[in-house]
């Protein structure tokens, strides 16, 4: 009888070690993300709504493509280098 209990209790601790060391082998991964914009496409604008004042700036950006997609999880990170044409 003993030992069902000790058995019993242990099991609740062996679940738990088993998913940190699922959990400790999973690897964050770092997605590298270059990307390049025209200066002479920026734009601007500016506007009054409900008593605030709003600035609204635009530089479309080329890099990003389905043959580039990726799916990011939590704990990953996304490394980005901007290249702009400016004089």
């Amino acid at each position: 009888m003993r030992e069902n209990f000790i058995s019993m209790s242990l099991k609740p601790v062996a679940a738990a070690v088993a998913l940190l060391a699922c959990a400790a082998t999973a690897q964050a991964t770092t997605f590298p993300v270059t990307l390049t914009g025209t200066v002479a496409s920026f734009t601007e604008s500016h506007f009054n709504f409900g008593g605030n004042h709003y600035d609204r700036f635009i530089l479309p950006l080329s890099g990003l493509n389905p043959d580039s997609a990726f799916t990011a999880s939590v704990g990953d990170t996304i490394s980005s280098t901007v290249t702009l044409d400016a004089p």
